[in-house]
C-alpha cells in the first residue's frame, strides 16, 4: 500500500530506512509502489523510529471508535482465547509464529466491528460494579463466548451481570 512512508537513502546512496520493507518485497517477489527519498544526511538515521509504538487502541481512536482501548484489548483477548484457550498468554503471536502486528489486529477488528464494539460497551458498563474483572477480560470473554463459543448472548450477558453485581458479602471463603 502506498502510505507516504518513503524508502530513504543518504547522500552516499546508502539505505537508511526501509530495510524490512525492501526485504519483504524481495521475499514476496511482488512489485510495490513507494516513495523514495534521496540525499538525506547519514546522521538523520538516529532520529528514525524513535517515537513510541502505536497501540491498537490508538489506531482505533484515530478511526473514531468508541471505547477504543477496551475494543483493542478485547480483540487481543479473543484471539488469545481462540489460539490458546486461555485468557492470558505471554506470546501474542500471529499465525506465522511471530508477534501479531497492529495491522493484523486491526484486520481482525474490521471483520466484526459491531460485535467488538458491542462487547466493549457492555464491558465498560459492567466493569463499574466488578471488583475482580477488568473491562478487557469481561468484553473479551463476552465476545469469545458469544461469537466463537456459540453461546446465547442474553445468557452470557446475564452471567456476567450476576458476577459483576456480587459484593464482598456475597463471596463465601473457600474452606
Amino acid at each position: 500500500m502506498l502510505n507516504g512512508v518513503p524508502i530513504v537513502f543518504d547522500t552516499e546512496g546508502h539505505l537508511l530506512d526501509g530495510h524490512h520493507r525492501l526485504e519483504a518485497i524481495t521475499m514476496a517477489g511482488i512489485p510495490v509502489k513507494m516513495d523514495v527519498c534521496r540525499g538525506v544526511a547519514a546522521e538523520a538515521f538516529t532520529t528514525y523510529d524513535c517515537g513510541r509504538h502505536r497501540s491498537l487502541g490508538q489506531l482505533l481512536a484515530m478511526q473514531q471508535v468508541k471505547n477504543y482501548n477496551t475494543v483493542g484489548s478485547i480483540v487481543s483477548v479473543n484471539e488469545t482465547l481462540v489460539r490458546s484457550g486461555k485468557i492470558w498468554s505471554n506470546n501474542h503471536v500471529g499465525s506465522a509464529g511471530r508477534k501479531r502486528t497492529n495491522t493484523e489486529s486491526y484486520e481482525l477488528y474490521t471483520r466484526d466491528p459491531k460485535g467488538y464494539n458491542k462487547a466493549a460497551e457492555e464491558a465498560v458498563r459492567l466493569v463499574h460494579t466488578a471488583r475482580i474483572l477488568n473491562a478487557s477480560w469481561i468484553g473479551g470473554l463476552i465476545y469469545y463466548l458469544t461469537h466463537t463459543g456459540g453461546y446465547d448472548h442474553d445468557y452470557v450477558l446475564a452471567f456476567f451481570e450476576s458476577i459483576c453485581s456480587l459484593d464482598d458479602g456475597d463471596i463465601q471463603p473457600a474452606n
